[in-house]
């Protein structure tokens, strides 16, 4: 015969199998439970100008609408005023790395013996202690590699824009979200 739970330990079972859901749903969406909570607070910290717009407008929706589009806004601001000049210096020394990697070279092959900077001095103990051809294919292979290297670097910096559209989106629908029922979620807590 099997063994009949107690009302108590059918509770405990649920709460545990809801746990262990609650766990694998977070697990799931962890790369975006961090546009949710940002989402929630910034409708948090908006909710009394929500509530002022309410009466000023006469309506929630627009209440809502008003301060989507202004916090969307803002997001946008600071994405044109970090993101995208970061993005531009990046692609700013891709451009420019070249050149820069070869007139060290050409300087490692025209430095005077008795020029007195520090680059020419590095060069000479260098030259001295790996030999001139060991110099000038260490330099290509720093090219290439510093090449390759901020060529990857754009790749993840694209990759990671899309990312970053979706999590705005996510924020930004977690705000509405927030501000029509954040209410109701509080009288259920």
């Amino acid at each position: 015969s099997l063994m009949a739970f107690e009302e108590n330990q059918k509770r405990g079972i649920i709460i545990i199998f809801m746990l262990i859901l609650l766990f694998l749903v977070g697990y799931m969406l962890r790369s975006y439970l961090g546009a949710i909570i940002v989402g929630g607070l910034i409708a948090y910290f908006l909710f009394p100008v929500q509530k002022w717009l309410k009466k000023k407008l006469k309506s929630p929706r627009r209440a809502q609408i008003v301060l989507i589009i202004g916090s969307t806004a803002v997001i946008l601001l600071f994405v044109m005023l970090f993101i995208v000049p970061l993005v531009n210096q990046t692609n700013l020394l891709y451009r420019h790395s070249g050149p820069l990697v070869t007139n060290f070279l050409k300087e490692i092959q025209t430095c005077p013996a008795e020029d007195p900077s520090v680059t020419c001095q590095f060069i000479e103990t260098a030259e001295g202690l790996f030999g001139k051809n060991f110099m000038i294919e260490k330099g290509k292979e720093l090219l290439e590699g510093t090449s390759l290297f901020i060529f990857e670097g754009l790749q993840g910096i694209i990759t990671r824009v899309a990312s970053f559209i979706v999590f705005i989106f996510i924020i930004v629908f977690s705000i509405f979200y927030f501000l029509e029922h954040g209410e109701g979620i509080i009288a259920q807590v």
